[in-house]
């Protein structure tokens, strides 16, 4: 027949509680300032990395359009100012090498 467990002592209950309410707010806390770590990077990363908003691609998608309308009206009045390029001579076709690579072999 098994024993019954002693019952726990008050004292050490209420320390347990204590302990695991301090953890879950440092782990709260942890949490918060990570987050606002990663937006503080993300910031500085998009002002130190220069792209394009979506108000300065549609105007420069307006400009290559009207490029290409003029490139096309210079190709129909005889000038080619623009290089095209070229499909090649002859189509690629397998080599009788092995495949294998040697690396910092010499």
């Amino acid at each position: 027949m098994p024993m019954p467990l002693d019952p726990p002592d008050r004292g050490a209950v209420a320390r347990r509680d204590a302990g695991l309410r301090r953890v879950s707010r440092l782990t709260r806390w942890l949490l918060a300032g990570s987050l606002a770590l990663t937006a503080a990077f993300s910031a500085i990363a998009a002002r130190g990395f220069p792209g394009s908003s979506g108000d300065q691609a549609t105007s420069s998608t307006a400009a290559d359009q009207s490029s290409q309308t003029s490139a096309s009206d210079s190709d129909q009045s005889g000038e080619d100012t623009a290089t095209t390029l070229q499909s090649p001579s002859s189509t690629p076709s397998a080599s009788a090498g092995s495949g294998a690579v040697t690396s910092g072999g010499s």
